[in-house]
């Protein structure tokens, strides 16, 4: 647990911090995909409407994101990054637990089994991936350059750029066939398993 006091004005500044050193490379893609479907389906106690709405009452929003931080490397030829799938909450010094609380149940408690509602979550991601890349073939380009010599870069790569909109592809086709959102949804599941441990989280609290 890190604490920085800090005047915020009455607004406190949170981020729960989970650590994907122990996820392969095929792993770390579901995860990408994993952390932009939280809070955009239901949970055990809300609907993905009513969480919304919930949001909207007791948070300045809660938003995810997976990025390799820069690390000093300890010994020769180790990662000079940390992967961190990470959620950033912000509310009024007063609904901390309350903002807490639904980051926590997007987390923990989204309910992954719903075929209809993850198949239009896929196209969107591959709709959005598209139009991401598309804008911007330069830099993308660039950045795949990079995957091929920086781990760092390879991280970045397998979870916002060129391979992962590849995963997101392939992952549109396999949903269409016999069992194949089965195994999607399965596979989704042993990764959340893995990741969201109490021994592999930290948390940070800015106010």
């Amino acid at each position: 647990i890190i604490w920085s006091e800090a005047d915020t004005h009455g607004i406190a500044y949170m981020r729960v911090m989970f650590d994907t050193s122990g996820l392969n490379e095929e792993d770390l893609q579901y995860a990408s995909f994993l952390k932009d479907i939280l809070g955009e389906m239901d949970t055990d106690r809300h609907g993905y409407r009513d969480l919304f709405d919930e949001l909207l009452l007791n948070t300045g929003g809660i938003s995810f994101s997976l990025d390799p931080w820069a690390v000093r490397v300890s010994e020769p030829g180790g990662k000079d990054y940390r992967g961190l799938l990470s959620a950033e909450i912000r509310t009024l010094d007063d609904k901390v637990p309350d903002g807490l609380s639904l980051a926590l149940e997007m987390i923990m408690d989204t309910v992954l089994d719903d075929p209809e509602r993850m198949m239009e979550l896929i196209l969107e991601a591959k709709s959005r991936m598209r139009v991401r890349i598309d804008s911007a073939m330069h830099m993308t380009a660039v950045a795949r350059a990079s995957s091929y010599f920086s781990a760092a870069q390879r991280y970045v790569d397998l979870t916002g750029g060129i391979a992962y909109c590849d995963f997101i592809g392939g992952a549109a086709g396999l949903v269409r066939e016999e069992r194949g959102m089965e195994r999607f949804i399965a596979s989704l599941k042993k990764v959340a398993a893995k990741l969201f441990t109490k021994g592999n989280v930290s948390f940070a609290l800015y106010g």
